[in-house]
C-alpha cells in the first residue's frame, strides 16, 4: 500500500448526507479517493485509515470511490490513507 498523500491520489471528505453533526458536537465522516489526472474515483480498491491515535481501519471503497463512514469524534484529526 502507498501513501495517498505522495502518490497522484486525492482524497476528499464527502459533502452532503455523508457528514453528520451530533448534538454535542461530535461528527463522523467518509472520503472520497479520486486519481488526481483524470479525477476519476477508484472503485472498488482496499485501502487503510490510520487515525491519529494510531488505530488502523480497513476497507474497500464504493462505486464511487467513497471510503466507510468513519466512527465519531469529537475534534478534528489527522488521517493517513494508504492504497
Amino acid at each position: 500500500m502507498s501513501d495517498v498523500s505522495n502518490s497522484g491520489i486525492s482524497a476528499q471528505q464527502s459533502a452532503g448526507n455523508d457528514r453528520q453533526e451530533t448534538e454535542d458536537q461530535s461528527f463522523n465522516d467518509r472520503y472520497v479517493l479520486l486519481d488526481e489526472a483524470s479525477r476519476e474515483p477508484f472503485r472498488r480498491v482496499e485501502y487503510a485509515l490510520k487515525r491519529a491515535n494510531g488505530q488502523v481501519e480497513f476497507g474497500t471503497t464504493d462505486e464511487e470511490g467513497r471510503t466507510h463512514l468513519l466512527s465519531v469524534t469529537k475534534a478534528a484529526e489527522q488521517i493517513d490513507i494508504f492504497m
